[in-house]
């Protein structure tokens, strides 16, 4: 049962001219809902001329709560030959009726003339006072989708937390199990050194076809550049969960060879401040950067095509994005809990699935291609108040902004 609530608001209401008519707008209200209004004159040159007030609303969706104001239950209010004087107050009250259809609804106050009630007179001096939303049936189910979105997005970070908790442990029983190892088997002193390269001593990997995938990384940390040739092998991929929890790592340099960077190959990477990438990425899977806190900005390389669901979830101090033309599409919960503040979408994107950017508290602009066909309305749910979707005219991307009470600017 979704409980009753009383939508208040106080407005100033000016006699004087229909250009200084008031429209405020109100929060939504629910079927079953009171609307409280209460108006006060406070402009006033025809003291005699104005000698009445009059409702008019939508009488499908709106229903007058009768008061001390209300002459007979009537629509007329606060009637005086005399005429109104500056600093009446008064007070109505509305229901919104069970079966009243979504959409918004406007109350009016009109002045009428003294010894004038006829009806054919109540069109000189109309005020529109106020818009009334209902939310209809859809944007109740919406509102309870969010807010099952965000318990669930809680459960989950809840539940992130406590995996990386877990991952931690075990990477410090790893590293001493790899001292021991090391120690265990350390060369003598007068053996010749091992002739493995110092870098490839930094890594596990496999080979085929001439071709290396970098498995894990298990060297000291600092500043890493991955290297173009493993045992003679070229590095063409950066495997699943390769440098998965290495806190150790402060910036990355990928190689030209590698092509593919796997799912979750840089989860967690807290002290990770940069990473730089060649043009020759054409894959960023999912979750690659999760959680990777210190990431400050990043430039997705060109020939990248699809940036995967969570690719930079929880990147919290990521504040710049540089997207490619050749991204066609942007996973669910790819730049979520990001501190991007402006946004621009290139020509050639065509989807942005959900929550693509929610938690983006920041975020007060993003402009949106006319090559967008599919918007899904999560896209920026919790993202700042103040945010602006710069749209192109007749765009898809404008309808959907349409749709949701987005705020908006139509770029020519």
């Amino acid at each position: 049962m979704i409980p009753k609530r009383i939508c208040a608001l106080v407005l100033t209401l000016c006699l004087a001219l229909p250009a200084c008519a008031l429209a405020e707008e109100m929060p939504a209200c629910q079927p079953g809902d009171t609307v409280d209004l209460v108006f006060t004159v406070t402009e006033n040159p025809h003291l005699v001329i104005a000698a009445a007030l009059k409702l008019e609303y939508d009488h499908d969706a709106l229903e007058a709560i009768p008061s001390s104001t209300m002459q007979n239950d009537s629509p007329f209010l606060s009637i005086d030959p005399n005429g109104i004087p500056v600093g009446t107050q008064v007070a109505v009250s509305f229901r919104v009726l069970p079966d009243a259809p979504g959409g918004l609804y406007e109350i009016r106050v009109i002045a009428t003339e003294a010894g004038d009630m006829e009806e054919n007179f109540w069109d000189d001096l109309v005020f529109s006072v106020c818009t009334v939303k209902i939310a209809s049936q859809a944007d109740l189910e919406k509102e309870a989708l969010e807010r099952q979105l965000a318990e669930a997005l809680k459960a989950l970070e809840d539940a992130q937390r406590q995996l990386d908790a877990v991952e931690a442990e075990k990477d410090i029983s790893s590293t001493d199990l790899r001292a021991e190892k090391s120690a265990a088997t350390a060369v003598p002193t007068g053996t010749p050194p091992p002739t493995t390269a110092p870098s490839e001593s930094s890594y596990e990997y496999t080979i085929t076809n001439n071709k290396a995938t970098i498995t894990k990384y298990i060297g000291s940390g600092g500043d890493v550049v991955i290297p173009s040739a493993l045992h003679g092998a070229t590095v063409t991929a950066i495997g699943k969960k390769a440098f998965y929890n290495c806190r150790n790592v402060k910036s990355v340099e990928v190689s030209d060879a590698v092509l593919t960077i796997g799912e979750a190959a840089f989860y967690n990477c807290s002290n990770m401040k940069s990473i730089t990438f060649s043009g020759n990425v054409k894959t960023i899977a999912e979750s690659t950067f999760w959680g990777c806190s210190s990431l400050k900005s990043i430039k997705i390389p060109s020939g990248v095509a699809i940036i995967a669901d969570y690719a930079f979830y929880n990147c919290d101090s990521l504040a710049t994005v540089t997207i490619p033309k050749t991204v066609r599409e942007i996973g669910k919960y790819a730049f979520s809990n990001t501190r991007l503040s402006t946004v621009t979408i290139p020509e050639g994107v065509q989807k942005i699935h959900y929550n693509a950017f929610s938690g983006c508290s920041s975020l007060s602009k993003i402009t949106l291609p006319k090559s967008l066909t599919e918007l899904e309305w999560t896209a920026f749910y919790g993202c700042s108040a103040q945010m602006v979707v710069h749209v192109p005219k007749g765009s898809y991307a404008l309808s959907v902004c349409k749709e949701n009470g987005w705020k908006y600017v139509i770029d020519q």
